[in-house]
């Protein structure tokens, strides 16, 4: 799965028949079926394999989370959606070994990746929202980490997490202005000078009465200049 690093995560065309990593992934798979078999009964074989594909959808998962992609667009989870299909056909060719319940059990175990895959690639991901249909199609992701990921998602339609990105936009604008909204109303005595959103200076003949005032607004300031 280190492969899986080497991903173009802003290529221009989705890859049609999977990406490198996941061909290696699929070989590994099929070899350790091949030779566990022979020595593992099928149920504790299955449970290897649970495991197993559970910590690929995992990495999947979090290598989207983490430092390593900064950014990606839809071409790159289409790509990834082709990956996540093969394993799901890997699943499928194991009723064969297994039963089909088994084969539907394995592929339970991808249901993270394939719930991000399915958000990320919605034309409604605002339903993620809703708690209903979050807890009926989304109900194995984390939503910090469906927050953290979709702040990645670059798509030039912006019709991907445009209603879920802007809305959450809109509550925090909306917090910010209730917050020092009430502060300005009550700094007749002296200025606040602002670098970006944070306050970097409070100025004025009441300076330090505002400082004892608000603490955490002065420990947040590089500056409290008394006149």
């Amino acid at each position: 799965m280190t492969l899986i690093e080497n991903v173009n995560w802003m290529t221009d065309e989705p890859s049609q028949g999977g990406n490198e990593f996941m061909n290696e992934v699929l070989i590994y798979l099929e070899t350790l079926v091949s030779t566990a078999q022979q020595i593992l009964p099928p149920q504790v074989l299955k449970r290897v394999l649970q495991v197993v594909l559970s910590h690929i959808s995992e990495k999947i998962v979090d290598t989207l989370l983490g430092d390593l992609v900064k950014r990606f667009n839809v071409n790159a989870i289409l790509g990834i959606d082709v990956d996540s299909l093969l394993l799901e056909l890997f699943a499928d060719n194991l009723a064969l070994l297994f039963s089909e319940g088994d084969a539907n059990q394995l592929k339970n175990a991808l249901v993270e990746s394939r719930q991000l895959i399915s958000l990320l690639l919605s034309s409604h991901p605002e339903n993620f929202l809703n708690p209903v249909i979050r807890e009926k199609n989304y109900n194995a992701l984390d939503y910090r980490k469906v927050l953290t990921i979709s702040g990645k998602l670059r798509d030039p339609s912006d019709r991907l997490f445009g209603t879920f990105g802007s809305r959450v936009a809109k509550q925090n604008l909306k917090k910010k202005k209730k917050i020092f909204g009430s502060i300005d109303k009550k700094t007749s005595g002296y200025e606040l000078i602002w670098r970006g959103a944070v306050c970097s200076a409070i100025i004025g003949p009441t300076g330090k009465e505002c400082a004892n005032l608000w603490p955490r607004i002065a420990s947040a300031t590089n500056v409290i200049v008394r006149n």
